[in-house]
């Protein structure tokens, strides 16, 4: 948890080792990406940046975080369904908790057919991360934010995910360190998700008028910071406060006064999310 005596620096000791296993976990899905060099770009601001892919400039909008729908339009109607049902099983019993079987039967299908629309339970789950991406796009949308404000909200978003979804909250950070290995079923997800989110929040960055002297780089930090904090919620969920971590890097970081409550908080809940608090 934040304390007073951190509140200079923009390194909390947990942040640090949050940031570093995030990184190593993006590392594994872009081997070009060099942790080290990076902790030290921060550690030791004179010292030289690694290079940065690109600095986008121009707005990112919410939608670029989705990737296009797969499967024929004749199938998607009943993938979809099947993907809501699934998010309420996952939700509740968990990942591991949760069989084939059991899906099947609660969808009233066989299991082959079930195997045949998503391959594995793996890739069930990640189109079930990828329609909570698009729950996730569509509450963006409907605030019509500014960069800056966005960026101060993101303690605010985290806060209501772990509030509303934190079942689905841990078994993302779970996939995504088990789909590393580019033969897993999730591994193409992960890889596309990370990608599109790091540039979604260089566009942020870039247009919030924060000063960031690399956006991009700033970006790859941010999001290994949230999803290291993920990892850490799940072994140790008494002991860190996700959502202030995240509220005193975007102080520190970008010099974005984090918001107070905010509406994000009483949004009501979508029938997805239905079983999501019992978990």
């Amino acid at each position: 948890m934040v304390t007073d005596d951190s509140s200079s620096t923009a390194l909390t000791p947990q942040g640090l080792v949050a940031t570093w296993e995030g990184l190593l976990v993006l590392q594994a899905y872009f081997p070009s990406l060099d942790p080290a060099r990076i902790i030290q770009a921060c550690l030791d601001p004179a010292h030289a940046r690694p290079p940065a892919p690109s600095s986008r400039t121009s707005p990112v909008s919410p939608a670029s975080l989705i990737p296009a729908e797969f499967g024929y339009a004749r199938g998607r109607s009943r993938r979809r369904q099947i993907i809501e049902d699934a998010t309420v099983l996952f939700a509740r019993n968990g990942y591991h908790g949760t069989t084939i079987r059991q899906l099947a039967s609660e969808v009233g299908i066989s299991t082959s057919t079930l195997l045949h629309h998503f391959g594995h339970k793996a890739g069930l789950l990640a189109e079930v991360l990828r329609h909570r991406d698009e729950q996730l796009v569509h509450r963006r949308g409907q605030r019509d934010m500014d960069a800056r404000t966005e960026l101060a909200e993101l303690g605010n978003e985290a806060r209501r995910d772990l509030e509303v979804e934190r079942g689905l909250v841990n078994m993302y950070a779970v996939l995504s360190t088990e789909a590393i290995h580019p033969d897993h079923p999730a591994h193409a997800y992960f890889t596309d998700r990370f990608s599109r989110t790091i540039d979604y929040f260089e566009g942020l960055i870039a247009n919030s008028d924060s000063g960031s002297p690399d956006p991009r780089l700033d970006a790859v930090w941010l999001v290994a910071l949230w999803d290291g904090l993920q990892y850490q919620l799940i072994l140790s969920p008494d002991d860190m406060d996700l959502p202030a971590q995240l509220d005193h890097h975007i102080q520190t970081s970008l010099g974005i006064t984090p918001a107070t409550r905010s509406s994000i908080l009483d949004e009501p809940y979508t029938p997805d999310q239905r079983t999501s608090s019992t978990v």
